[in-house]
């Protein structure tokens, strides 16, 4: 068989300033206010400042969750604004990230800040290692446009909670825009036979490109691709079978 595995980057990409604007931008449903170890919210400045000892934490010993739900970040686009296809990048606090730090992040979009949110990407494995930086691939799609992004943990390395909810932190936050048309799909194909690799071959295809046929196919072998590369319009991981 042949096995093609596509991966999403961004060519055109412009990061969102929160920074500047975050009180107006971000929201927390469940900040950290009651604690005795100096960790309580005092801003949002925290995941802007290029220090991984300073850091959000969500509640864990206060009133808990205000909405009922999973402790979130929200991003708010602003009125007029939205945003289709993003990556969005965060570093783990310096320490104990074996204990709290997000290892499931839902990523949900809506055009209702207190509306429903329809499920954008589910985020799993995410590192626990002190002062990390992880970033996103691609997610979205160029046909849907939400002006709120919502980041919703529902798994910690050791899914302590409260309230019945786990609670995390993080150090440093980030989005980047991307632009529609800018994404493009490495796709590679491995041929195979009896389980021995036999020959393969790589393609870049732009987002509404025809799906890219095989230069070369092992001698009395065809591929038979599905129609289109993109599904909507976004690279995903596909598997092609030779006849």
């Amino acid at each position: 068989m042949v096995t093609m595995v596509t991966t999403a980057f961004a060519q055109g990409s412009e990061v969102i300033d929160i920074a500047s604007n975050a009180d107006a931008m971000l929201y927390s449903n469940a900040p950290c206010t009651v604690t005795t170890y100096g960790d309580e919210f005092k801003g949002w400045h925290v995941l802007f400042d290029d220090d991984a000892s300073t850091f959000f934490h969500s509640d864990y010993s206060g009133d808990n969750s205000v909405d009922g739900l999973d402790h979130y970040l929200r991003v708010d686009m602003g009125e007029g604004n939205s945003v289709s296809l993003f990556t969005f990048t965060f570093t783990t606090r310096n320490e104990n990230c074996h204990i709290n730090s997000p290892t499931t992040i839902v990523v949900e979009g809506s055009n209702v800040a207190d509306g429903e949110y329809t499920e954008i990407a589910t985020l799993s494995g995410l590192p626990t290692t002190n002062s990390t930086v992880y970033t996103t691939e691609v997610l979205g799609r160029e046909d849907v446009a939400y002006r709120y992004i919502r980041y919703r943990v529902t798994e910690t390395a050791m899914n302590q909670t409260q309230g019945g909810h786990v609670f995390f932190f993080i150090s440093e936050f980030g989005m980047t825009k991307v632009q529609a048309g800018a994404v493009e799909a490495k796709v590679e194909y491995t041929y195979t036979f009896n389980g021995k690799v036999i020959g393969g071959a790589s393609i870049i295809a732009f987002v509404g490109d025809a799906y890219p046929e095989p230069t070369s196919v092992p001698f009395g072998y065809y591929a038979e691709a599905p129609a289109g590369l993109i599904e909507g319009d976004v690279a995903k991981e596909i598997e092609c079978v030779v006849k």
